[in-house]
């Protein structure tokens, strides 16, 4: 073990080597803290121009405090914690100063060997092995004195210490000087890059981007979507403002965003036909949004409509569906309409516009939902136009400029009145108190009868009266079609001579809603007369049937001398004589039709009027009727049929002799026949008008003896009969 003074200037020398390896690693500490100081500020600044002048978003800002810290991290390895100073040992500072006074001649590492107490490696040889004590102890306290009269501190930088030092006090002033001058600033700072919190920078320009839902717009598919984005409130507006977007899957883009408004400043853009999502934000002046999403939706649709009709209980009608896409509908008025649809997503309202056209009103009716379909029903009364509203959780509706929601126009058209027809056969226009009107009725209605009459006026005097309805019985309501025939007694409705008579049919249905709606037919008028003047009347008629009867048969006999002209010319006729010939007895078969049908018409009034007796029958009937009947169906069209093939068959003049014969000679009977009738009718009514005299004379006679036999009053005469006679 070494000597007490040997250690003693050991010590002395590893002590002092071990205060100027202190002051050493100071003075590196203040090198390495200048370089992270220095470094950290510059970072600080970059990171608060580079985000106040682009508005860096979050994920660019995290990529930028992640570079700062490893910026600052090498800064701190290099400059504080990889320093070699931190392991330098007395010895190494020995070897060090050695080196800058080369006149220690090694004493100063060899008093520090003597007396460092560390473990030495194991292929270093003690010093006491390698000298004497003596020269051990002689050595160190050499060592001592010369350190004693060196100054160890000049051995350091002291001036680039100070100015690292300067340094770092100046770079911690800047950053409290920046905290005092601008605290918003620093605080904005920290809190968007090293907090990454989405704080906005105070601006002079700050723009509001309108009508966001939860940080997004909502819009419809292929619809025009207008963005527009206000100035803050306290706010200058900048000059321009520019909006950038970037649709799914695409590269940023910029647009120009006019000004709009005049109280409060705006800017607008708008997208066109939006197919896609996409991504925007507006910047004006240093004022900067956030990006904002733009989500496209389609709009709200039926996925399944139907409109059923349910007509009115009158009716009895099933209620019926309309075909899938009809957009105009007739229904009977009075009917329901009732809509029931269905939506694949979520609805926030589902309601049916009903449109009035006369009145433009709009009503609105509630939807609800009933077995997974929503249900509304109305009952229009005029044309209404009915649109089905749909509105999704998003606030889209169904309508909008480019599209339209389903649209039924439904026109109510009132029920039809019934139909109503009145046939009187075989009536003229002039009846008799005794007639027996035959009526042919007959209604019909859609959805049914309520009831059907005949109804009857008279008009007496020029004064007419009320029509008088008489129901038919036995009429079930709801029948569709009904026909009748009536036999209508004139005398049991106390109608006289000198009146006329209006009959028409009249029928009600079972509308409920704006009915009940009547038909009526047209209106027969007759005239009620005497017999004598029906009887007139028939036989005025029957001569001017007479009379073209007559002109008939001389257009027959010409007809028949032209084809006795015809056979005895030498030549042949031609076809086209034939033909007109051919056609000039057809016309006279259908001349015949016509005035049986008026004889028939004569004969039938005769019966409606009980004109009829069996001698009217017989010589109406079988004399004139028949006959005619006989030669319009068979006589004449024979006759024209031999006419047709006299020219190719040379046996045929016989058939034609004949049959024109047959014609003349059947056309002859009829007409003797009417003027025997006409002869007889001519003595009846002769006979008549000597009884009418005779009643008349007698009437006046038994008027004279009581007013100038008896010196009664002519008022007080008892009143007659239509015959005559003085009624008891």
């Amino acid at each position: 073990m070494m000597p007490r003074t040997e250690e003693s200037s050991a010590a002395l020398v590893i002590g002092c080597l071990r205060g100027l390896g202190r002051r050493l690693r100071f003075y590196a500490l203040l090198d390495g803290l200048a370089l992270v100081a220095c470094s950290l500020l510059l970072l600080a600044g970059a990171t608060l121009l580079i985000d106040r002048t682009f508005r860096l978003d979050r994920d660019m800002r995290v990529v930028q405090l992640m570079s700062v810290l490893a910026i600052a991290a090498v800064a701190v390895w290099r400059g504080v914690v990889s320093l070699p100073v931190w392991r330098i040992r007395p010895v190494d500072l020995a070897v060090g100063v050695e080196r800058r006074h080369p006149r220690l001649q090694s004493r100063l590492v060899t008093a520090v060997e003597a007396g460092d107490t560390s473990p030495a490696p194991r292929h270093a040889i003690p010093c006491a092995a390698r000298g004497s004590p003596a020269m051990f102890r002689q050595v160190c306290d050499e060592a001592a004195q010369a350190l004693s009269s060196l100054r160890l501190g000049d051995l350091l930088a002291h001036e680039r210490a100070v100015r690292k030092g300067l340094l770092v006090v100046g770079c911690v002033g800047a950053w409290l000087v920046a905290q005092w001058a601008a605290p918003a600033t620093v605080a904005v700072w920290a809190q968007r890059n090293l907090l990454l919190r989405d704080v906005p920078w105070p601006t002079r320009n700050r723009l509001v981007v309108e009508n966001l839902v939860d940080g997004r717009l909502i819009a419809a598919r292929d619809d025009d979507l207008t963005i527009t984005a206000a100035v803050d409130h306290g706010q200058e507006p900048p000059r321009q403002a520019f909006i950038e977007y970037r649709p799914e899957g695409g590269t940023i883009r910029r647009a120009q965003m006019p000004a709009i408004g005049r109280e409060r400043l705006r800017f607008a853009h708008t997208f066109e036909r939006l197919a896609g999502d996409l991504s925007f934000r507006v910047v004006g002046g240093d004022a900067v949004t956030e990006w904002f999403t733009v989500q496209v939706v389609d709009r709200p649709s039926p996925a399944s409509l139907g409109v059923r009709i349910l007509p009115p209980a009158y009716t009895g009608q099933e209620p019926y569906e309309l075909r899938e896409g009809q957009t105009v509908a007739e229904v009977l008025r009075g009917s329901s309409v009732e809509f029931a649809f269905t939506c694949a997503r979520p609805l926030s309202l589902a309601r049916l516009a009903c449109r009035e056209a006369l009145s433009g009103e709009v009503r609105t009716l509630d939807a609800g939902l009933e077995e997974g379909a929503y249900r509304v029903r109305d009952r229009p009364m005029v044309e209404t136009a009915y649109e089905v509203i749909l509105r999704d959780t998003h606030g889209l509706e169904n309508s909008g400029p480019r599209a339209g929601p389903p649209r039924l126009l439904i026109r109510p058209v009132p029920d039809e009145p019934p139909e109503a027809r009145l046939r009187l056969r075989g009536a003229g226009e002039l009846i008799t108190p005794a007639a027996v009107l035959p009526l042919e009725l007959f209604f019909s209605d859609r959805h049914g009868l309520g009831s059907a009459a005949v109804a009857f006026a008279a008009v007496r005097d020029g004064r007419e009266d009320p029509f008088v309805t008489e129901p038919l019985a036995d009429v079930a309501a709801g029948t569709r079609s009904l026909g009748r025939t009536l036999e209508w007694r004139v005398d049991a409705h106390g109608l006289v001579p000198g009146d006329r008579l209006r009959l028409k049919a009249v029928a009600t249905d079972l509308d409920d809603v704006a009915g009940p709606n009547t038909g009526e037919s047209p209106v027969v008028t007759l005239r009620v007369a005497t017999r004598e003047e029906v009887l007139a009347a028939l036989g005025r008629r029957q001569a001017e049937h007479r009379h073209d009867l007559e002109r008939l048969l001389r257009a027959q006999e010409n007809l028949y001398n032209e084809l006795l002209r015809e056979f005895a010319a030498s030549a042949p006729p031609d076809d086209g004589a034939v033909q007109a010939l051919v056609r000039r007895q057809r016309d006279a078969a259908r001349r015949v039709e016509v005035l049986r049908q008026q004889f028939e018409q004569v004969l039938a009034e005769f019966r409606v009027n009980r004109l009829d007796v069996p001698e009217t029958e017989r010589r109406l009937g079988t004399g004139v009727v028949e006959p005619l009947a006989r030669l319009a169906r068979q006589t004449m069209p024979q006759a024209a049929d031999d006419i047709r093939r006299w020219p190719g068959d040379a046996g045929a003049d016989r058939d034609v002799r004949r049959s024109q014969e047959r014609v003349l000679e059947e056309l002859k009977a009829v007409l003797a026949g009417l003027v025997d009738w006409e002869s007889y009718n001519e003595a009846v009514i002769l006979l008549r008008d000597v009884l009418r005299m005779q009643e008349e004379l007698k009437a006046d006679v038994e008027r004279r003896i009581r007013t100038d036999i008896l010196g009664l009053d002519a008022a007080d005469a008892p009143a007659r009969g239509p015959s005559g006679p003085e009624t008891p």
